[in-house]
Order: C-alpha cells, then sequence, then structure tokens
C-alpha cells in the first residue's frame, strides 16, 4: 500500500436529489481496513453498518474492458485485493455506486445540493 499509517476520511450520503449530509469520519488503513473516527450522532448506526459491510470483503470487484474478440455485450471484472494500490479508488467506486456514499479526503464540504447537469439533446 503506501507509506501513510492511516487517511482520515469525511464519509458524505448523497440521496437521489443530490442533497448530502455528512455521516462522520473514517481512517483508512494501510491495511485496507476502515475504522470510524467519529459519526454524526443521528448517523452513527449507518456509518457502523457501512463499514462493517466494507470490511467484511476480503476485495472488491470493478468492472474492466472486455478482452478483444469477447462477446459482445459480455462483463469482465478483476478482483482487488485490499493490499492492491488499486483498492482506495475501488472503495470509493464502490461505496458511490452501491451505497451513494462519498469519500472525501478532507477540507470544508460543501452540503449544499449538486448542481443539475444537462444531458446532451439527443439528435
Amino acid at each position: 500500500m503506501s507509506q501513510i499509517d492511516a487517511l482520515r476520511l469525511q464519509v458524505i450520503e448523497t440521496d437521489i436529489d443530490e442533497a448530502r449530509r455528512l455521516l462522520g469520519e473514517v481512517d483508512f488503513g494501510a491495511d485496507g481496513f476502515l475504522v470510524i473516527a467519529n459519526a454524526e450522532l443521528e448517523n452513527g448506526e449507518l456509518l457502523k453498518q457501512l463499514v462493517e459491510i466494507v470490511n467484511s470483503k476480503p476485495s472488491l470487484y470493478m468492472a474492466t474492458t472486455p478482452p478483444a474478440g469477447a462477446a459482445r455485450f459480455e462483463r469482465h471484472a478483476v478482483s482487488i485485493a485490499r493490499s492492491d494500490a488499486l483498492f482506495f479508488p475501488a472503495l470509493q467506486a464502490f461505496l458511490a455506486r452501491h451505497y451513494g456514499v462519498i469519500l472525501s479526503l478532507g477540507g470544508p464540504i460543501d452540503l449544499a445540493p449538486l448542481p443539475a447537469t444537462e444531458l446532451p439533446a439527443e439528435k
């Protein structure tokens, strides 16, 4: 992994309207496990459940591009072990995709809704 003992991260939940709320902070250790550093009072149980889910997984899977010659619409994934340098980005993607949770490296967090984005017009 890295030379860092632990990385303090803010855990932010987003909802369908893109509103955000701070759940608390976790430490991401060199071993790839999360430890709750502090939790917002009303969100403590949710943060505890997320940490338990993540810490129970020996590895995470990331979708990859199919190799040349693969059948059309065939899906491919690679297993990312906790000791792999790609584990942290895989963890961020996993939490965002499955739980609507962002791991922030710190700094002030604007909890206002994210600005709406417009999709390009269909041709």
